[in-house]
């Protein structure tokens, strides 16, 4: 099926801003971006970013005072892979992919730790695997209102299973602690909706399970009102801390986010009631990003982009692939070291404290490997909560 979709989001800005995005439609074997226009009012440099871990895309962007825009356009072809529900089981806990524990653990948004009793009372008569994850949906949509405005950046899936009151966001997130309380890894995916009246930034979430084709990740949406196989990822995170779809270091004014999306298929269609599976993401042409090129090379220096603090900060992929090229950027872009900006400012400083550690370690002669790390940033993660005078913006509807 083919998607056009974009948005638009117009910010009033009082001094000069940092901004870090990310609302550009992810690159994997089944989602392909045939088409991308960025525009910026006024025109300024950029710095584009791929996670590896993710494939999430970053932007990062200097404006000035006064007012800023930002407008995105793409064209994307997807062609999700449906699976048979009644095929697909859970996995143990000893049978998971060390990369995915971490999606069993509590987060910010996420505090499974507080509803393993509720879960289990609740969910553990339903079959394992699909149907239970689905269960979990059917639960959510039946017993919690779904109201525009109800909620706050602040609001955590605790919070929502008590007030029984929500949005997209918090029907995820909700969704997302319930599993991890069951023992099922899941984790928040921010998307372009097929069929979603009006369209917005929309969350939904994904569950690690075993299908036909081996253990994978696979859509859920508890709000019931996108089509599973009508979601053009744009990233995925522990919960939404970890994908907003603007970040700014400085008080702004922003207006309403215009967001469109139109597909070829049948709106009025039946939508799909088989599991729709997420394949691994694709590393994106280096030398592209959004309409605005880099120009690569083969050698030379590589610019380095922060993941875990100043001093612990991973090389991008440059070059067609290769991972030892070198990518120049505009003249006026920033790199400054910065902690990755697509967290929340407690989560920032907990990777930065994280990769302090990992430094004194070093300095001692002792091991640091990025399991010590991520075991240091989440042990700081859960004892320090900041809040600071920033406030990131994720999916609203």
């Amino acid at each position: 099926m083919n998607f056009s979709l974009g948005c638009s989001l117009v910010y009033r800005v009082k001094s000069p801003t940092p901004f870090v995005f990310n609302f550009e439609a992810a690159r994997f074997d089944v989602q392909t971006v045939r088409e991308e226009r960025l525009e910026l009012i006024p025109k300024t440099s950029i710095e584009c970013w791929t996670m590896p871990e993710s494939g999430n895309r970053y932007l990062r962007i200097l404006a000035e005072p006064g007012e800023f825009r930002v407008r995105y356009e793409a064209k994307v072809e997807l062609s999700p892979r449906l699976e048979d529900p009644d095929a697909i089981t859970e996995i143990s806990a000893g049978q998971l992919p060390f990369e995915v524990l971490t999606h069993l653990y509590p987060s910010r948004y996420c505090q499974s730790d507080k509803l393993v009793r509720f879960a289990g009372r609740t969910f553990r008569d339903l079959p394992p695997g699909y149907h239970r994850v689905n269960g979990v949906c059917n639960w959510i949509r039946d017993n919690v209102d779904y109201a525009l405005g109800s909620s706050d950046p602040l609001t955590s899936a605790f919070d929502t299973v008590t007030q029984r009151i929500g949005v997209c966001r918090d029907f995820a997130h909700l969704g997302i602690a319930l599993c991890r309380a069951l023992g099922i890894p899941a984790r928040y995916v921010s998307a372009y909706a097929w069929r979603l009246d009006p369209p917005d930034f929309h969350a939904v979430f994904e569950a690690f399970l075993n299908g036909p084709s081996g253990a994978g990740w696979h859509l859920f949406d508890p709000t019931r009102m996108s089509a599973p196989n009508g979601l053009v990822r744009i990233g995925i995170g522990r919960d939404a801390a970890e994908v907003a779809f603007c970040t700014s270091y400085e008080e702004v004014e922003s207006d309403t986010p215009q967001v469109w999306i139109s597909g070829d298929g049948d709106v009025t269609g039946p939508i799909t009631t088989s599991a729709v599976r997420t394949p691994r993401h694709e590393q994106p042409p280096a030398e592209f990003c959004s309409g605005f090129p880099a120009r690569c090379s083969r050698g030379g220096e590589l610019i380095q982009n922060s993941w875990l603090g100043a001093e612990s900060s991973r090389s991008r992929r440059c070059g067609r692939g290769t991972a030892n090229g070198s990518c120049e950027i505009p003249a006026g872009s920033r790199q400054d070291g910065r902690t990755r900006a697509s967290r929340g400012q407690d989560a920032g400083t907990a990777d930065a404290a994280g990769a302090s550690v990992g430094l004194e370690l070093a300095k001692d002669g002792l091991p640091t490997t990025p399991l010590m790390l991520v075991t240091a940033a989440m042990f700081l993660f859960r004892s320090r909560r900041m809040v600071g005078k920033w406030m990131p913006s994720i999916a609203r509807n």
